[in-house]
């Protein structure tokens, strides 16, 4: 009842149900009391629920419990789940409604949509009162499950704020809040009335008439038609409010009745309870036949999807009643076709996201077109086009119609990708189709065989080169019998709905072009002799002319360079390093050896141009001196770095947390790394989500993570001084803000936050890092500023005490700094409400204060050897290392902050069970040296030289921000400590 979970439920007190279960491992095995923590003599083999799908698609596994709380006052208040660690859902869902009142309906007995607020199940059932992301209290993002110690609070409501509206239904002797909201539920807003849109539950015990009466429980449901949430009304004992979350009624057209193929509409979407911006809301049109995780087909304009889950633009308007998408329009078909109108409330970018809330009918083509054969290719040497109106629709003469073919878009030969050239039949008839027959070359062609509401054209191509591929509009007139010409010509839609008529490529034509392929990324470390592989197609290990399929590649060069030009000066005052060939691998890659001496520079970054220097590629030798010879081609970027080891194979135990040691000489704490999938590139892709340790907190992202994991180490402040460091770090409030105490920003007298102001960065439409900014609304007063958390978090403690915490958006890098009196709200609870802001309060404590209670941990970095601890992984797998080099940066930059930041790539992770074979040096073809103390394994063709550990001082780290960065610090010596 306390909502502890310390009383678990008897099986004979619920009765389980799932999806289709593995053999031998029924639901009944999920509440049997066994295989939870602390128990090892039950083995899992018998203890545990299994889906029958391994593999399961979003809600194919499901366990369903119907409990029945023990006699009295009891109710369920929380639950508990215990997961297979080797086997868990990244995220699980949990749905729940209330059956325990009599005489009363539980089902929702209106015509309505009810995505659940998060997103995560396809549409909650009717039946289902509420749905929650397991352990994730702040539905920010999935927690981590893996600690199964979590209770799971199943209560409804909210006690810390109010939500007002006029009371139209009171009911007494409701048992819970929980049942309240259903009764609001049943009482649902519809289509034509306005329902029930929140709910206050009241519970108070007094004594009832005299004292002998006893004590007596009060407990009034009050159901409300508005939904006006108000922080801190809630100031008597006994209240609990809450709203329905969001419900979708319908959606209607700015039409009566069917719409008209090929007309502009628009569709609003009407609901409760729905985002009062445009940021995230997002709509498709999908075929009646589908359902709404179903692609939208190509013929709906005004609306564009690049997936199923990921469609624009955003509405036009919006409100908590309603949201307005205009100008969609949908081509017709040769019959009257139906629609289903699908909408996300955000974010979207899933599939499943997007909710049936409508349906529209668009009206017949009066004309369509279609095609002999079905697929028409490059090399097919005569095809038909036929235009169809309906029967007996009109009296014109079908001998009177006419057709071009105008062209949409046409693949270029000398750029190897499609060009567009026009979207309406004001373009002239394409050169590269002619009739079948002398009389129709020039076009428009008359029909050479004609019905009663139909006529057919024969074609063909006037060449057979890749130029032909592309789309074009089938375009239509009537010849005037009087005037002999045509007065309009309009586009036509296909018989099934397409807009366009496309000549498709041959399966040779689909065959990537004989070359070497351009933007490849490559690493190398200065002072080494390195390969360097290029990676292309139809390589041949020849000279002479190349055939068709084959570029030849036996004389080639490499050059490295500021920039591939003739005129261009090359690195340094010498000559470029270079390199001919020095192996033909295969007809994908041909390696090169490159040479670089301790003298040579990586490129560091720049305010105008990114670290790196270009690879050059010329075919054949020239005989240019000194600077780049003429045929020189930029093909990609290589990354230098003169501090770390690369080319390093890390081998991880699954499961288990270890370390990545950075070898090199000169490294500092500033210096960062990243993990990616192993098919995404340093410098570009995106940390993996499969890493859980670090941990990514609910109300940042993974690269503000990444940009703060530090190496394992100590710094240490003169201690006693004026000027001794603060270590600042930041308590978290979700969907709270600090009232009325924002830093001004305009003429603030730190640059450094007059220069962070989203209006001064961003208006002009000009600077990077400006999601944040909201345009129309952040003027030259505003005092957001358009920061990642990390960046916000280091200004509040730069400012000392004049920052007291930050209002941080829980989605956006924007922030607003707050003076002194935050914390005050925040001991009280008088914080402000903001479902889009986490309030992060700033605790300060100095280093000299902290000094003597503070141990140095084991394990420290050096300036040879950098020690990212507590690395894991949610499952085996392959990954990329990526390696920020804090002395590359750009200028005036200290620390690591966009993905471009971690550019050169250290090497892979390969998570797996094997490293014990790998102890073994008979199983292994390069150097694989033990991370002492961390666990796993490096392996590598070279290492620096080591140097000596670190000695640990009794001195206190200065952390700058809640995730634990620590600033560089200059050091001395062979056993500098960093």
């Amino acid at each position: 009842c306390d909502g502890t979970c310390d009383t678990p439920l008897a099986i004979d007190e619920a009765d389980v149900t799932s999806s289709t279960n593995f053999p031998e491992h029924p639901p009944a095995l999920a509440i049997d009391g066994h295989g939870l923590d602390g128990i090892t003599d039950d083995s899992f083999t018998f203890t545990e629920w299994w889906s029958n799908c391994q593999f399961c698609q979003a809600d194919e596994a499901w366990i369903e419990l119907v409990v029945r709380p023990p006699a009295g006052d009891c109710c369920v208040n929380s639950i508990k789940v215990f997961e297979d660690p080797n086997n868990r859902a990244p995220s699980l869902i949990v749905s729940a409604h209330y059956q325990g009142l009599p005489g009363r309906t539980v089902a929702l007995d209106v015509d309505a949509v009810r995505p659940d607020s998060v997103r995560m199940i396809a549409e909650m059932p009717d039946t289902w009162t509420t749905a929650w992301r397991f352990n994730d209290a702040d539905g920010a993002c999935p927690a981590d499950l893996a600690d199964p110690g979590t209770c799971f609070s199943t209560t409804c409501g909210d006690t810390t704020a109010q939500y007002f509206g006029n009371v139209f239904r009171e009911y007494q002797d409701v048992p819970s809040a929980c049942h309240c909201k259903q009764l609001c539920l049943n009482h649902a807003p519809t289509a034509s009335t306005v329902g029930c849109r929140s709910w206050s539950f009241f519970k108070i015990t007094d004594e009832q008439g005299t004292a002998a009466s006893g004590m007596h429980d009060h407990l009034v449901c009050y159901l409300q038609d508005g939904a006006r949430k108000v922080a801190g009304a809630s100031t008597v004992d006994g209240w609990i409010s809450g709203d329905i979350g969001v419900m979708l009624l319908r959606a209607t057209t700015s039409v009566t009745g069917s719409v008209e193929h090929g007309q502009p509409v628009d569709v609003t979407v009407h609901g409760v309870g729905m985002p009062r911006t445009t940021l995230n809301q997002r709509l498709k049109i999908v075929a009646a036949a589908n359902d709404c995780s179903a692609a939208q087909p190509d013929h709906v304009s005004g609306v564009k999807c690049s997936s199923a889950g990921i469609c624009s633009p955003r509405p036009v308007s919006a409100n908590e009643s309603e949201a307005t998408w205009r100008g969609i329009t949908i081509q017709g078909t040769q019959q009257e076709a139906s629609y289903k109108v699908c909408y996300c409330h955000g974010p979207c970018y899933e599939s499943w996201q997007y909710s049936h809330v409508g349906d529209l009918t668009v009206t017949a083509a009066a004309y369509t077109f279609s095609q002999t054969p079905e697929a028409v290719k490059r090399d097919t040497a005569s095809w038909s086009i036929k235009v169809e109106r309906p029967l007996l629709s009109a009296v014109t003469a079908t001998k009177d119609w006419r057709i071009k073919l105008v062209t949409v878009s046409q693949y270029h030969p000398g750029t190897g990708s499609s060009q567009f050239k026009s979207d309406n039949c004001d373009g002239d008839q394409s050169t590269l189709i002619k009739g079948d027959g002398s009389r129709y070359n020039a076009g428009p062609w008359e029909p050479d065989t004609t019905g009663l509401d139909e006529a057919t054209w024969a074609l063909t191509h006037t060449t057979t080169d890749k130029s032909v591929n592309g789309l074009y509009l089938v375009c239509f007139c009537s010849v005037d019998p009087v005037q002999g010409s045509c007065a309009a010509w309009t586009p036509l839609p296909a018989a099934t709905g397409s807009v366009h008529f496309e000549i498709q490529p041959t399966t040779a034509d689909l065959a990537p072009a004989a070359n070497v392929f351009h933007n490849q990324r490559w690493s190398a470390k200065v002072g080494r002799t390195f390969e360097l592989v290029v990676s292309g197609s139809g390589l041949a290990n020849t000279d002479g002319d190349d055939t068709a399929g084959t570029y030849g590649v036996a004389q080639s060069l490499i050059y490295i360079a500021e920039q591939c030009t003739v005129t261009h000066a090359t690195v340094g005052t010498d000559a470029a390093p270079k390199s001919t060939v020095t192996a033909f691998v295969d007809a994908s890659s041909v390696k090169f050896t490159i040479a670089t001496t301790a003298a040579f520079t990586p490129r560091s970054a720049t305010a105008s141009t990114p670290q790196g220097h270009h690879v050059c590629f010329q075919k054949r030798a020239d005989t240019n001196v000194g600077n780049l010879p003429n045929g020189a081609v930029r093909i990609g970027t290589i990354f230098f770095t003169s501090r770390a080891d690369l080319d390093r194979s890390f081998i991880f135990d699954p499961s288990v947390s270890q370390a990545i040691q950075v070898s090199g000489a000169g490294l500092t704490t500033a210096d960062r790394i990243m993990l990616l999938d192993c098919q995404q590139s340093c410098g570009i892709g995106h940390p993996s989500a499969e890493v859980t340790s670090p941990a990514t907190p609910c109300s940042t992202t993974r690269l503000d993570t990444f940009n703060g994991f530090a190496p394992q180490s100590m710094y240490a402040p003169a201690i006693g001084t004026d000027n001794a460091a603060e270590a600042a770090q930041f308590t978290v409030t979700t969907e709270r803000y600090c009232v009325g105490h924002a830093i001004d920003v305009p003429g603030n007298a730190n640059s450094d936050v007059v220069a962070a102001q989203c209006h001064g960065r961003c208006a002009a439409g000009t600077a990077t890092g400006c999601d944040g900014f909201f345009a129309g609304y952040d003027d030259a007063t505003s005092n957001a500023l358009c920061l990642t958390r990390l960046e916000c978090e280091q200004l509040c403690t730069a400012l000392g005490e004049e920052c007291s915490g930050v209002d941080m958006h829980r989605t956006l890098p924007r922030c607003f700094l707050n003076r002194a009196g935050c914390a005050t709200q925040a001991a009280e609870g008088t914080l402000g409400v903001d479902t889009n802001y986490d309030f992060l309060l700033r605790d300060t404590v100095t280093a000299a204060t902290e000094a003597s209670a503070w141990t140095a941990p084991d394990g420290l970095s050096s300036s040879c050897l950098l020690r990212f601890n507590g690395v894991q992984f949610k499952s085996g797998g392959r990954y990329k290392v990526c390696f920020c080099d804090s002395t590359l940066l750009r200028t005036g930059q200290t620390t690591c902050q966009a993905e471009e930041d971690y550019s050169v790539t250290l090497g892979e992770v390969f998570v797996s069970g094997v490293s014990c074979l790998l102890d073994d040096p008979r199983f292994r073809k390069v150097d694989c040296q033990n991370m002492a103390g961390d666990g796993g394994l490096a392996c590598g063709t070279y290492f620096s030289p080591a140097c000596e550990e670190p000695v640990a001082t009794a001195a206190a780290p200065a952390l700058p921000s809640s995730f634990g960065a620590l600033p560089a610090e200059g050091c001395t010596g062979a056993a500098c400590t960093v």
